[in-house]
């Protein structure tokens, strides 16, 4: 027997696996209330729509200034990738090592697009409000910065083969000049 797929709908698979029982309960509106970001429901820095095809508005940008909504689907967290985000800025926030990995296809290359775009975003929030948003507000940087967030760039490692690739999804997933990526 042939299972059935539709690429219209997203696979049943449990991706409360190995998730902190807390977060478990937590829906998409509850997860972005806890990064302070539930008035925006997306990442700042972020394009708000992609081409499901896979252009992107740095090296399409004629395309994209033409497109039509119809065209166009919006950039959105799956709950999974917002649970993981919340956990990779608790582990880095308590100075604590993480390492992502997951299977093909799952949402790796922007839960850490977001992670760099999310920190960002708390370090100029913290400069301007005097702390983090959300379930950070009062938390403290644990590495050498007197508590705040530095301002530094970020270095993603990975083999030759996923240069291109990654250089495309960061250009698909961020707005042109949100950051500078060599």
């Amino acid at each position: 027997e042939i299972p059935e797929f539709s690429f219209d709908e997203d696979p049943p698979l449990d991706w409360s696996d190995g998730v902190d029982e807390e977060l478990k309960k937590k829906t998409i509106p509850e997860l972005w209330s806890m990064l302070g970001l539930l008035e925006m429901e997306g990442i700042p820095g972020f394009n708000r729509f992609i081409d499901p095809s896979g252009r992107n508005p740095k090296t399409d940008k004629a395309w994209f200034d033409c497109a039509s909504q119809e065209q166009l689907e919006p950039l959105q967290l799956r709950w999974h990738q917002l649970i993981g985000l919340i956990t990779l800025l608790g582990r880095v926030f308590d100075g604590k090592p993480l390492l992502l990995m997951d299977d093909v296809g799952i949402g790796k290359t922007i839960q850490i697009v977001a992670l760099f775009a999310t920190l960002a975003f708390f370090h100029d929030h913290r400069l301007k409000h005097g702390k983090f948003p959300g379930i950070f507000c009062n938390k403290k940087w644990a590495v050498r910065t007197r508590g705040s967030l530095p301002d530094e760039g970020a270095l993603v490692v990975v083999p030759v083969g996923l240069h291109k690739q990654w250089y495309d999804e960061c250009n698909r997933f961020l707005m042109p000049g949100a950051f500078h990526i060599i």
